[in-house]
């Protein structure tokens, strides 16, 4: 565009159809684009051109010796490449036509050269320049001189008693340029940072907010950065509103590396707070209150520290060869794993192994980093020239301090490769201790499941005796319904009775042998002892009494029987008499018959001829006799308790047929012997 330019203006000047005027003109755009071409060859980036810079500004100064900006850029070039003295030549040469710019450059130039005497000179000069400066050049000038100033007394080449001096005249200047320009936010800011250096940073913190409110500073990041100054200065909360401030000035000017520093700086204070907080609340706290507090510090302690490391990295992508910024990621890194090897040995058993493991190896992984770029800066620093040295250390902002760190450079890389190797130990320790508590873990876990296996198995045995037991219960209950139905209930009582009964002896003196003699001595029923034949006399006296009921019922039922069997009942009338009534009618023939055995007489011919089928009854009822002679045995024996009454009884009965003296059939005397089937049978069955 610039070449156009020229060709355009050259063009219309050689056609000759322009006036005067307007030839001058054209003279001075094509000696302005010229310049501005010069300028932009100097400062391309990439494709920077110095040498036709240089060549273009002394071309118009011979050609234009009144262009004092020509001498400017020239002693500019000339301090750029390293040489002091030819742009100082330079710069006296132009002061004739521009004495301020002139005198500013020239402080410039010497307060870029570190050798004691520079500081000093470059206040002389930027006095002269305040001295020579108009009214429109005289803010510029005392802002310049004031800035100088500030900058002095904050250098540690300087004796503490002169800083106060420094901090002195730099409020002055600052307050003359307010003066001259009321609205001039850089006096104002200034005079706030002068404040805030003396300590005074709450009158600093008010002119700094006061100069926000200005319209004009809107897009200014110093008045922020400033700011945030104060705030860190006065620690604790405040750190917070520093780095609000910073990331606000970030925003506003994102290529400032310088404001990229404050921002990590003020990050790594932050995580240096909390660390120690963290430590100071585990000393005197104690408690879970205590250790609630102390992993709350150590978590915002650890967020900053990763804050940090991520502005620093994201520098050094913007400037990768800045020895500063390695510098200064190697001093996190290796913080960040100090902290985080030492916030593990606090914890101890409070951490669990995993997170402990996380720890020591995010640990292992910053000390390892921050050994590899302290090799590498010592390196750089090795290889890097006094001059550049010096220049470094200036823009660090503190000269002396940076040449001492670069010197201790050695020592941090060995310390961070002796924390490595302590945490590859740890490492390893918690490494083992995982694999023994996970060992434990298997083997409580194997015992569980062995002790529920156990349980399941006797709950599943006694679910199985359970089921067996309900099995057997049906089947017994399906057995016992199966017998039941075979109970014949109603038929052939006498039959049942006849096994139900005990079979007793035929004649009295069986009987009498059966029954049982008291023995003396016993208690009778007034609780005093009785003789036998006392007791024996009761006892006949009782079996009297049951005998003569038991007649009763007898006599009833045999007239039931013979109302029953018709005109056969008659003919055996005298067979089914009552006992009783045998009795009353042959009691002189029973007599004769008291010591012998009696004999059931048969039944006659008459009763086989009135039934026709009386032999085969007969035989079945041998049979039958047979078969109960056995059952009334073994049940005799079960009723050998009872034996005395039976005794009693069954000898009164025989006593009662010896009386009758009348032949009587089987049946007959055996109803009289052992009494009615069906009594019997209704006494077993429902007593």
């Amino acid at each position: 565009a610039y070449n156009t330019g020229l060709e355009l203006a050259e063009k219309q000047m050689a056609e000759g159809k322009l006036r005067e005027e307007e030839v001058k003109d054209l003279k001075v755009a094509s000696l302005t684009i010229r310049f501005n071409r010069a300028v932009l060859s100097e400062s391309a980036g990439d494709k920077i051109q110095p040498l036709q810079a240089t060549q273009d500004y002394m071309a118009i100064r011979e050609e234009n010796s009144w262009y004092v900006e020509t001498l400017l850029r020239l002693g500019a070039q000339w301090k750029q490449m390293g040489d002091p003295e030819r742009a100082v030549q330079h710069f006296d040469e132009a002061s004739k036509q521009s004495p301020v710019l002139a005198a500013l450059m020239s402080a410039e130039v010497a307060k870029s050269q570190d050798n004691g005497k520079g500081i000093a000179k470059a206040i002389e000069y930027a006095e002269l320049a305040a001295k020579s400066a108009g009214n429109k050049e005289l803010h510029y000038a005392q802002l310049y001189l004031a800035n100088l100033h500030f900058e002095t007394s904050s250098s540690p080449r300087i004796p503490p008693a002169d800083r106060d001096k420094h901090l002195q005249k730099a409020l002055q200047c600052y307050s003359k340029a307010l003066e001259n320009g009321k609205d001039s936010h850089y006096a104002a800011n200034g005079i706030g940072m002068v404040f805030a250096h003396r300590g005074k940073l709450a009158f600093a913190r008010r002119t700094f907010q006061s100069v926000m409110q200005q319209h004009a500073v809107e897009g200014d990041p110093s008045v922020y950065v400033n700011l945030g100054h104060t705030y860190m200065a006065s620690g604790g909360d405040n750190v917070r509103k520093a780095v609000a401030l910073y990331e606000r000035a970030l925003k506003l000017k994102p290529q400032d590396m310088a404001i990229r520093l404050y921002l990590a700086k003020a990050h790594f204070d932050a995580a240096q707070r909390a660390s120690e907080a963290g430590s100071t609340a585990k000393l005197v706290e104690g408690g879970r209150g205590g250790i609630a507090q102390v992993k709350e510090h150590e978590r915002m302690a650890e967020e900053e520290f990763v804050r940090c490391c991520g502005i620093l990295g994201d520098a050094m992508q913007m400037w990768p060869n800045d020895i500063l910024l390695h510098y200064n990621l190697a001093i996190v890194l290796e913080n960040f794993g100090v902290f985080l090897v030492s916030m593990q040995k606090r914890a101890k058993r409070a951490v669990a192994v995993t997170e402990g493991i996380q720890q020591v190896t995010q640990a292992m992984d910053m000390l390892s980093s921050a050994a590899r770029l302290y090799d590498y800066v010592n390196a750089r620093w090795q290889s890097t020239s006094e001059p550049d040295r010096r220049r470094i250390a200036v823009a660090a902002g503190s000269p002396a301090t940076l040449v001492e760190d670069m010197h201790l450079v050695d020592q941090h890389k060995d310390y961070c490769s002796y924390l490595v190797s302590k945490a590859e130990e740890k490492l390893q320790a918690l490494h083992a201790s995982r694999a023994s508590m996970e060992g434990r873990m298997i083997q409580i876990r194997e015992e569980k499941e062995a002790k529920e296996r156990e349980v399941q198995e006797k709950a599943d045995a006694e679910a199985q005796d359970n089921r067996d037991r309900l099995a057997e219960m049906e089947e017994r209950a399906l057995q016992l319904m199966n017998e039941s139905r075979e109970i014949e209930l109603g038929k052939n009582l006498e039959q049942l009775n006849d096994k139900a009964r005990p079979r007793e002896p035929k004649d009295a003196k069986a009987k009498a042998k059966i029954a049982r003699t008291p023995t003396d001595g016993e208690v009778g029923e007034d609780g005093k002892p009785v003789a036998s034949g006392q007791k024996r006399g009761k006892r006949e006296k009782k079996k009297k009494e049951k005998k003569e009921k038991k007649d009763k019922k007898k006599s009833k039922k045999d007239k039931k029987r013979r109302q029953g069997s018709g005109s056969d009942a008659e003919d055996g009338e005298a067979a089914f008499a009552s006992p009783a009534e045998r009795a009353a009618g042959n009691g002189d023939e029973l007599d004769d018959l008291g010591g012998m055995e009696v004999e059931l007489p048969e039944v006659g011919n008459d009763a086989e001829a009135s039934d026709g089928s009386g032999d085969n009854r007969k035989k079945d009822k041998k049979k039958k006799d047979k078969k109960e002679k056995k059952e009334k045995k073994s049940k005799r024996r079960r009723l050998d308790d009872d034996g005395d009454e039976g005794a009693d009884q069954s000898e009164e009965e025989a006593g009662a047929v010896a009386a009758e003296g009348e032949p009587v059939s089987n049946k007959a005397m055996e109803e009289e012997l052992f009494g009615s089937p069906q009594e019997g049978l209704e006494d077993e069955l429902f007593g």
